[in-house]
């Protein structure tokens, strides 16, 4: 019989399986494998909002990511985690396949750059 929490991460980890994958959950079931339909994928909402954090970086930033598909944009603010010292901006036009950086270097003005951007806009996976 299944934990709960391994329930949970045999779930979670099916919505990251491509469409026609056998599920380990399927063949879980009786000990033989079964005809179950492939999970559906896990989709995001059209736009949403989220922060990044790694407490054991070396560098302490904070990341912001927004995304939209709406418009076909995605932007990534990124901070110093203690002081917001902004340390770079990014914006990518799926649309126009091109990418905006702004890097920020203590006593000088941003770097910026744009550049191609080959690397199609996903909502789900």
């Amino acid at each position: 019989m299944l934990t709960v929490a391994a329930l949970a991460l045999l779930v979670v980890g099916a919505c990251s399986l491509p469409a026609g994958m056998m599920t380990t959950m399927s063949m879980m079931q009786g000990g033989m494998m079964s005809s179950m339909s492939p999970p559906a994928p896990c989709c995001t909402p059209p736009q949403w909002q989220g922060v990044l954090v790694d407490l054991k970086s070396q560098y302490d930033v904070v990341s912001t990511v927004v995304y939209d598909t709406t418009k076909m944009m995605e932007g990534v603010w990124t901070t110093m985690r203690t002081t917001g010292q902004v340390v770079s901006h990014s914006l990518i036009d799926y649309k126009a396949m091109v990418m905006y950086q702004a890097l920020w270097v203590a006593g000088q003005a941003p770097a910026c750059k744009k550049e191609s951007f080959n690397v199609p806009m996903f909502s789900c996976m």
